[in-house]
Formats: C-alpha cells, structure tokens, sequence
C-alpha cells in the first residue's frame, strides 16, 4: 500500500519502495508532469487555496523537488515515464474500471500518432530523436550527446540545436503543449517507429 493509500500492483521491490512513498498530492503531480504540463498549469489544479500565484508555482516546484528525492528520479522526463510505466496501468479513478485509465491515454496517443502520420511529420530522424529519450540512462543526457547517438555512422554529428530542433519540428504539429516530455509519453504508449530506420 502506497502513503496515499493506494492498492500498489507492481512486482519490482524497488519500485514498490518508490510508490510507496508517494502521496495523492505527489501522484497527482506526476499525472501532470506526463501530461507535459507546466509548474504553472500544474500549481491551477493543486493549489487554488493559494494567495499568489507566484506562490502556488513555488509549491509545486517544492513538492516536484520531495518526489525526486522520495524516489530518486532525476527530472521531469523521469518522472513522467515512470507514471506512464508504473502508475498508469495501476490507477483507478472513481467511476474507473481497472486498465480504463491507461486505456483511454494509449487511445489519445494513437490519436496523435496517427495526427503526426497523416500531417508526414514522422520523418525517421524526429522518430529517433523521440526515441532515444525513452532509453534508460538517456533521460539526463544533454541534447548534444542525444544527437551524437542517433547520428548514423559516415554523416556528420547532430548538434544539440539540431536535436531540439527535430523534436520542435514534431511538436509543433501537435495541438497544445509541445514538450519532449509529452512526445516521449506519447511514444512510450503508441510507438513512433524504429529508431533509425531510412534516416534523413
């Protein structure tokens, strides 16, 4: 049982050691940390009791900084991924049947993808730019190291500008938020395709 209560379903001790010490108020958090929401969005639907604003901001920078520490993830990539990966399929909502949840969410995201296919924004290079972010030990890579590995032998290295680049390109044909994070959600739930294949 995880501090907010919560039924934990999950068979890797270190990950039920991580949830465990969760709360609702932290869940909630990371629900829209996947979601690719700012600390700004995210204060408007924590922290309405709050005075200021500016205040309500600083609570959520405060408590996304007690998760990372309660569980070690390392930023806001992390954090997301491992929602959608040990929380989502897991979390029943009131009025929710078990897995609706994590339904509804790969339904969005097949959506998108599907929106990127037809609007021929999945070149192979976009697709691995998302990709590699969903690696383990990428996450806190720089866009330049990013780009370094998904340079295919004989052309010439990817900058960190022309990483973010590729991602920008990919988000921008998104409707509303466009963060690395919200791509990388997306393709963990609806694969974009094969990393390399035909780059460029």
């Amino acid at each position: 049982m995880s501090e907010s209560g919560h039924a934990v379903i999950e068979t890797d001790p270190a990950i039920i050691e991580k949830i465990a010490k969760l709360t609702d108020d932290d869940l909630l958090a990371l629900q829209l940390v996947a979601l690719g929401r700012s600390d700004a969005y995210i204060s408007t639907k924590m922290y309405l009791t709050c005075r200021s604003r500016q205040v309500a901001v600083n609570t959520v920078k405060a408590r996304l900084v007690r998760i990372r520490n309660k569980t070690g993830l390392g930023n806001r990539l992390h954090m997301a991924l491992f929602y959608v990966d040990h929380i989502l399929p897991h979390e029943t909502p009131e009025g929710y049947r078990h897995g609706q949840l994590l339904a509804e969410w790969r339904a969005q995201a097949e959506q998108y993808r599907a929106d990127l296919q037809q609007a021929g924004a999945l070149r192979p290079i976009r697709v691995a730019a998302v990709n590699i972010l969903l690696l383990p030990g990428h996450a806190n890579k720089s866009d330049g190291e990013l780009g370094r590995l998904i340079t295919p032998p004989g052309h010439k290295i990817m900058s960190g500008d022309s990483f973010r680049h590729h991602l920008s390109d990919l988000g921008r044909q998104l409707s509303g938020r466009s963060s690395r994070v919200r791509l990388a959600v997306i393709a963990r739930l609806a694969p974009l395709g094969k990393e390399n294949e035909g780059w460029r």
